[in-house]
């Protein structure tokens, strides 16, 4: 039980960082304990607390050829937990060779950051590439590369705030293509509420990621405001400082099952009567294209009431004349087994007749699997070509390839 002494020293937030560099982005993290160390002074309103892991410099050589020469002198490796004080990051803990994917390790986390550094609210960030509706933060510590799905993610944060009974205030995604109504519903499903609100980017983020120090300066001048207010402000300014796109959405269980229900009514209306049409409509002509002729039209009329109840607060800075919606679900058909069996794992696509479309499984096939653990998603040698081109943008897909075939090696994965 919190003394007298304790509750009255209790902050306003806890600003929990959980920044994975045990893959090609380690110079990216290592950048945000930097950007804090540097330009945060005198913390009043917040504690920051850090969990960092970094790459061994000699295989990010390998993974980032054309950054040769960048931290040579690299003063450690591994995972290590921080707490931001006196205007500079001490060291707590030396965690060592800790898969940052496994999201049993954001669970213990969660529960030593909240425990030691209570505050009357808590925003969590998390980073790193995504792959599709997979997951994000891949990790290349372990005998196997690693991706943290979505669905371990959320059960890893649930489980952390009902242990600790406290509540995720503001979740901040900072990752591209993370503003699906997927990734939304993984987040918010729970009735409980233990995340309230979703950060993230509209579309594609910088590589270099939210710059922190922007936000924890932010953060620590909205004392008396409350966090929707807070998130406008967040929104207003970071977009104004770095040139991003970013949403906040409410994560209302009661609405996004609503949505979900909308989603799988409309899939099953359509299903029924696919055989009957000259031509089948592709899932983003289903969704894109309103005509009240057909029976599942109603749904998409809905569907819309139920995004513009579910965003909070956007602003849009990107430059293209496309009408792109602020949220959406998945509207490609998945060709292959691997990615179906992964979609389908995902909350959203549980008894949801949107996944028998989108996977083409009949529409008498049933779908509701259950999968509790936190286990890591073991990646395949093709998603891996996918994130490590993504951050090698400009060599060609030869020398990617050629990249992934270096580390497979000196690693001794066996992946296929």
């Amino acid at each position: 039980m919190l003394g007298d002494d304790t509750i009255n020293a209790i902050k306003d937030w806890t600003i929990m960082l959980y920044a994975n560099g045990n893959n090609e982005l380690e110079p990216e993290t290592w950048q945000i304990y930097m950007d804090i160390q540097k330009n945060i002074i005198d913390l009043k309103n917040s504690n920051v607390v850090l969990q960092m892991a970094r790459e061994p410099i000699d295989n990010l050589k390998i993974l980032r050829p054309n950054m040769l020469g960048y931290n040579d002198n690299q003063s450690w490796k591994y995972t290590r937990r921080y707490i931001y004080i006196n205007n500079y990051f001490e060291l707590i803990e030396k965690l060592g060779n800790l898969n940052m994917a496994d999201s049993k390790n954001l669970y213990d986390f969660i529960l030593w950051a909240s425990y030691n550094y209570p505050a009357k609210r808590y925003l969590l960030a998390i980073g790193g590439h995504v792959y599709q509706f997979v997951g994000l933060m891949v990790d290349y510590s372990q005998k196997k590369p690693y991706i943290a799905g979505f669905t371990q993610i959320a059960s890893a944060i649930e489980k952390a705030c009902q242990q600790n009974n406290i509540y995720i205030d503001i979740l901040l995604l900072d990752t591209c293509y993370s503003s699906t109504i997927e990734v939304v519903y993984e987040f918010g499903k729970n009735p409980k509420g233990y995340i309230k609100y979703l950060l993230t980017y509209i579309e594609k983020g910088p590589i270099t990621g939210i710059i922190y120090s922007n936000l924890i300066g932010i953060i620590e001048s909205c004392k008396y405001l409350s966090t929707e207010q807070t998130l406008n402000k967040l929104i207003n300014k970071m977009c104004e400082y770095q040139d991003i796109s970013l949403i906040a959405y409410r994560l209302d269980s009661k609405v996004l099952e609503i949505q979900k229900r909308l989603f799988s009514n409309l899939a099953y209306t359509y299903l029924l009567c696919e055989k009957n049409l000259e031509k089948p409509f592709t899932p983003y002509e289903l969704i894109s294209n309103f005509n009240a002729k057909y029976p599942w039209a109603v749904f998409l009329g809905y569907l819309a009431k139920i995004i513009e109840i579910l965003i909070l607060y956007y602003k849009d800075n990107r430059r293209t004349n496309d009408e792109l919606l602020l949220i959406h679900v998945l509207y490609k058909k998945i060709p292959d087994d691997y990615r179906k069996n992964l979609y389908k794992k995902l909350s959203f696509c549980r008894q949801n007749y949107w996944c028998n479309l989108i996977c083409s499984f009949p529409v008498n096939e049933s779908l509701s699997y259950e999968d509790n653990c936190l286990n890591p998603i073991e990646i395949t040698k093709s998603i891996l070509l996918t994130v490590i081109s993504t951050t090698n943008a400009k060599l060609s897909d030869i020398e990617n390839r050629s990249i992934v075939e270096k580390i497979i090696k000196v690693k001794g994965w066996s992946i296929q």
